[in-house]
């Protein structure tokens, strides 16, 4: 009997834990406004619709609420970095794949290629909890930078890297489970301090960085470099060897990455400051060189059979029109246009516009 009424009580304070009610009151002025009052679990957030007075955190009625609804949002994974601040950070894990191919290769004299999986943010205590157990998990460090970085592998890739580390080319065996040896795990960190420094230098025009190992971890319990909501900057890559793809994971903390972000924030501010407009140094010299003159007309046309029958003392008539469309070059070049009449006996021009042209090759 006790137990029955202990288990409806934990039930009743569970319920009472995830249920939210939302209410509002009638006002009392006899506006005639509703009151409504709503329940639900947090698990049935995504199907609530608003009905009745909604308040914005301003304090203003809402006034239309059919197009609102209830959603669910996880406060303990906060967004913290901008759109172009993960397309930055893609790009950068981008290029480091790349580069990982040749070290690699070189590294272990056979072909390896890597691909860029994803890059996204994600709980420390949701990504240990996702490794693979058993697997090899490397911890290093950042010289300059707070917190401790997670580098994890595979059992088969750590066993395929050593294989091929020591001149041998058999495959790794996926099935393989069993924990590394203390030499066999001494011999991997070097693979993997090969892959922590091509990944540092490709922040060298934003910090010079420095990783150095800590140690290493065969399971993602025992884990404990940093709190369990921390928010972590997880990179999965694929590794091919041979003929087999194998998963490799970075994590970094996101105090770790923070200052790298921020320095790539001030550079891209400081590109897009107003560079202000650089003159020309003029040369006196410039001043007595001699530019050709010249102004036309656009008249009018006529056929290749008309051409032919012209003959010295013939008269062309235009249309009045023209004088005040006449064009000004420069050197070939049509830099104005004005209108033409006669000063003091002399046919001037005067601009009325000024025109950019491309430049002439006559």
């Amino acid at each position: 009997m006790g137990t029955e009424e202990e288990s409806q009580t934990q039930e009743a304070a569970e319920r009472s834990e995830n249920e939210t009610s939302v209410t509002a009151q009638e006002e009392s002025d006899g506006s005639g406004e509703q009151a409504f009052e709503a329940s639900f679990t947090l698990g049935e957030t995504s199907s609530v619709e608003v009905s009745g007075a909604l308040i914005s955190c301003r304090g203003e009625r809402i006034a239309d609420t059919s197009n609102w609804k209830v959603c669910t949002v996880d406060f303990r994974n906060p967004i913290l970095l901008t759109r172009l601040d993960m397309r930055r950070l893609c790009q950068r894990y981008q290029a480091f794949s790349d580069a990982l191919s040749p070290r690699f290769s070189m590294f272990l004299r056979s072909d390896v290629r890597t691909r860029l999986v994803s890059v996204k943010t994600q709980l420390y205590q949701d990504f240990t909890q996702a490794i693979p157990d058993p697997s090899h998990v490397a911890l290093f460090r950042l010289e300059g930078l707070r917190g401790v970085g997670l580098c994890q592998i595979s059992v088969a890739l750590a066993r395929g890297l050593v294989d091929r580390m020591l001149g041998g080319h058999s495959e790794p065996e996926e099935n393989d489970t069993r924990s590394l040896t203390e030499i066999e795990a001494t011999l991997v960190q070097d693979a993997i301090q090969l892959a922590l420094n091509e990944w540092c230098s490709q922040w060298e025009d934003v910090m010079p960085l420095c990783a150095s190992m800590m140690g290493s971890e065969n399971s993602g319990q025992f884990l404990q470099t940093s709190v369990k909501d921390a928010l972590m900057m997880v990179a999965s890559l694929e590794l091919k060897l041979g003929g087999q793809k194998h998963p490799i994971q970075i994590a970094l903390p996101y105090l770790t990455v923070d200052p790298l972000v921020e320095v790539m924030r001030n550079r891209e501010k400081s590109t897009q400051e107003e560079v202000p407009e650089k003159r020309s140094k003029w040369v006196p010299g410039y001043e007595d060189i001699l530019i050709p003159v010249s102004a036309e007309w656009d008249a009018f046309s006529f056929t290749v059979g008309d051409y032919l029958t012209l003959r010295a003392g013939d008269i062309l008539e235009l249309p009045k029109s023209v004088l005040s469309e006449t064009q000004l070059r420069l050197s070939g070049r049509k830099r104005f246009l004005g209108e033409v009449g006669i000063v003091d006996d002399r046919v001037a021009i005067k601009i009325t516009e000024t025109v950019e042209e491309g430049p002439s090759y006559e």
